[in-house]
């Protein structure tokens, strides 16, 4: 019997959250503009493993940048399109509102 199991105990392995920046902005156009920004970074950056997402939800719409942890010149590049500017477009949505849909999906998903 292997390490993990003896005694009858079971590990689940805990793997890392997500690396996730996401921003809600005034209107179509200026969350346009920093999707096709996001996009065009991450695409001219060869060993990122991340997509970019424009959404509305509740008529309010958002940019994510969702995948693995970048490396730091590139995660500071992702923060300059999406939350600065000088501008109130856009601002940083809390971390506990994904966590708890990623915890509301996990449960779904194995029950």
């Amino acid at each position: 019997m292997s390490p993990e199991r003896r005694g009858g105990e079971s590990r689940q392995e805990i793997e890392p959250l997500p690396y996730y920046r996401a921003a809600r902005f005034s209107g179509e156009r200026p969350a346009g503009s920093a999707y096709f920004q996001a996009q065009a970074l991450i695409f001219d950056t060869p060993d990122s493993d991340l997509s970019v997402y424009r959404l509305q939800l509740n008529y309010v719409w958002h940019v994510a940048v969702l995948g693995e942890q970048p490396h730091e010149v590139l995660q500071h590049q992702i923060d300059a399109i999406l939350f600065t500017g000088g501008s109130s477009l856009s601002r940083p949505i809390s971390s506990n509102y994904y966590s708890s849909a990623g915890l509301r999906r996990s449960k779904e998903d194995s029950g």
